[in-house]
């Protein structure tokens, strides 16, 4: 068997790297866009068998993200770095997260949540998709009211805290990049969905979220149907999500979406 070698990674990797997630391509949305967009060199590592790619692991700004079965690529790409994030398939993430020597950090979210996919020409359709449209530069405000309302469900945060600059920023840059969609009941926006991750194929859906008021109503499920017809318009092929909500996971099962996997998230103070 091939010598395991822990290395960074370099642009004539890139090729390689790129197949390597397309053979999990549900889990490897974050890692496969940052591929596509970024230059590698620091903060990307892999593990090769041989010429063999086994393993990458990225780190950005704090965020980790992994594919990998051996936890030493994590510790490569950290390289002494602050973590603040891991995120891959999940028992990967917490087997990195040991390696890193993470377990005893206090996290404001340590979840494991169910993976989704679907071929969009499989989408089952939403009579109120069309009333969903693109976010734009006026929708700002309320839309950092609802990140707001977000972070205080999902993070425990308080939900009159300030959204920090680069909490606003990333708003901003979703709805510069026309990734941000929302439903709208005459002034009030009432539900809004995200591109998070996305690929010349394929999209990940996140930051769903419904104002507490009109919960129950299937605005979840028309919202990101909506985006996902736009998406599907623009050339996508596939869609992925995850959620540890039972309710949500039952939206989108009526969208067509079906469980192929776990995957860990972690954030830490």
């Amino acid at each position: 068997m091939p010598a395991r070698v822990i290395r960074r990674l370099a642009a004539s990797d890139r090729p390689q790297l790129l197949a390597f997630l397309a053979a999990a391509p549900a889990s490897s949305l974050f890692l496969a866009e940052r591929a596509h967009r970024d230059p590698l060199g620091p903060g990307w590592s892999g593990a090769f068998e041989g010429d063999v790619l086994a393993g990458v692991a990225h780190l950005a700004h704090g965020e980790m993200v992994v594919r990998t079965e051996h936890p030493e690529v994590a510790v490569h790409a950290a390289r002494g770095a602050r973590v603040c994030s891991l995120f891959g398939p999940a028992e990967q993430v917490w087997a990195c997260e040991r390696a890193l020597g993470l377990e005893a950090r206090t996290a404001v979210l340590r979840s494991e949540e169910q993976l989704y996919a679907l071929p969009l020409d499989q989408m089952h359709p939403v009579t109120n998709a069309a009333e969903v449209r693109t976010a734009l530069s006026g929708d700002l405000p309320r839309l950092y009211a609802l990140a707001g309302a977000y972070r205080a469900e999902v993070l425990g945060r308080e939900p009159d805290d300030a959204l920090t600059a680069g909490e606003k920023d990333g708003v901003d840059r979703r709805v510069r990049a026309g990734r941000s969609f929302i439903i709208e009941r005459g002034d009030a926006l009432v539900a809004r969905c995200t591109f998070n991750a996305r690929t010349p194929d394929a999209v990940q859906v996140g930051g769903v979220y419904v104002w507490p008021a009109h919960r129950n109503q299937g605005f979840a499920r028309a919202v990101v149907a909506g985006a996902l017809v736009r998406a599907r318009d623009e050339g996508a092929r596939r869609a992925v999500l995850f959620t540890a909500n039972p309710a949500a996971a039952r939206s989108y099962a009526a969208l067509g979406f079906t469980r192929v996997g776990d995957v860990g998230i972690a954030v830490y103070r």
